[in-house]
């Protein structure tokens, strides 16, 4: 549904009342691309959610115009808000945030933070696409992508990053006792890193669960 309904200004949001710990490895397992958080036992009491799962759509305004469980019913509550109080689109605003995010991946690149600056260009270059900010995003990141030696900086955060996040996520698994679980952010650390020392810590803690 966030696909289908993404460029039209819908944006989903999951809620769980189970802990972060556990809807974060479940998040990152099935590939969920839509906004999810964990811990949400307020959020569940504050709107009387009884039965799962209990969907809400909320207009521009910020009026809840529909509550329900039926996936069906929900997709039909959306397309008569979009009919009736559509999300305003202001040009204007949209080059400013394209402006701004273009500004803080300039920012990450003169400080030589080159991951975080790669993602941030290509976030603007997605996101706003169609704007001048979007354009000057893409050339940043053709002129990152032609030198090598930042390329190999680049390579190496995303390895840090990447097997970081899967150690995390692993111990986590292990620690809510899904053993099967974590032995397979393990085992991906080993398969795609074998020489590393992240698939070394992997080995030694995947042979103590």
């Amino acid at each position: 549904m966030q696909k289908k309904y993404n460029a039209k200004g819908v944006v989903l949001v999951a809620l769980s009342y189970e802990s972060t710990s556990l809807v974060e490895p479940y998040v990152a397992k099935h590939g969920i691309k839509y906004f999810v958080g964990g811990g949400a036992e307020s959020s569940k009491n504050a709107y009387g959610v009884r039965g799962y799962p209990t969907m809400f759509v909320v207009d521009p305004d910020g009026r809840i115009t529909w509550k329900g469980h039926s996936i069906t019913d929900a997709e039909k509550a959306i397309k008569q808000v979009l009919k009736e109080n559509p999300p305003k689109k202001v040009s204007s605003l949209g080059e400013q945030a394209a402006k701004s995010a273009y500004k803080k991946a300039s920012k990450l690149y003169k400080k030589k933070k080159y991951s975080a600056a790669f993602d941030a260009y290509e976030k603007t270059a997605k996101k706003y696409k169609g704007t001048k900010y979007a354009k000057k995003a893409k050339a940043k990141l053709k002129k990152i992508k032609s030198n090598k030696k930042i390329m190999a900086k680049i390579r190496r955060a995303v390895t840090k990053k990447k097997c970081e996040n899967w150690l995390q996520l692993a111990r986590a698994l292990a620690e809510n006792g899904k053993r099967e679980d974590a032995i397979e952010y393990y085992e991906r650390i080993i398969k795609k890193y074998p020489d590393s020392k992240y698939a070394k810590r992997a080995r030694e803690e995947m042979a103590e669960i």
